[in-house]
């Protein structure tokens, strides 16, 4: 019997400003048990002149067969900035970057990140095993205010992997 422990499965989650972008289609690596889809995180217009952050929301959804009792899900750094504090978005049209950051919560934000320089993951249980579902994870998104910067579409394709 294989149990998967130890396994990591990679997928992306994309994430846009003004522009909605396509979901994520369910990724499975070969011979994987687990399967990840996502809806793209997204905020409202950004007002550079606004000194109030911009907050947004996208989701993951997990799919284990057979079920996994727990899962650990970390996103990987921003390919703009190469950290995680801050993530950078890009302009679709310019060199123009917008800093904003990924969080497990927003009433007590720890940036969503791999467990190192100073982030954390998010583990999650499959409280109903037989439907091979986790309940849906919310990616709280949140873009610093008072950034002077162009006005267009930014956007960022992050890495998710999950352990389980």
């Amino acid at each position: 019997m294989n149990t998967a422990r130890g396994n990591t499965r990679f997928g992306v989650i994309l994430l846009a400003v003004v522009l909605l972008l396509a979901p994520l289609k369910a990724f499975a690596a070969p011979g994987g048990n687990c399967s990840i889809s996502s809806t793209p995180l997204t905020f409202m217009p950004y007002d550079f002149l606004d000194s109030v952050a911009t907050n947004g929301t996208g989701t993951i959804s997990i799919s284990c067969a057979p079920p996994e009792t727990s899962v650990n899900v970390a996103i990987g750094p921003s390919s703009n900035s190469g950290g995680f504090s801050p993530r950078r978005m890009k302009n679709s049209l310019s060199a123009d970057t917008l800093d904003y950051n990924i969080y497990t919560n927003l009433v007590s934000p720890q940036v969503w990140g791999d467990n190192t320089n100073g982030t954390t993951t998010v583990n999650i249980s499959n409280t109903v095993i037989k439907k091979n579902n986790f309940p849906d994870i919310i990616v709280y998104g949140r873009i610093a205010p008072l950034q002077n910067v162009s006005v267009g579409n930014y956007s960022e394709q992050l890495t998710v992997t999950i352990n389980y």
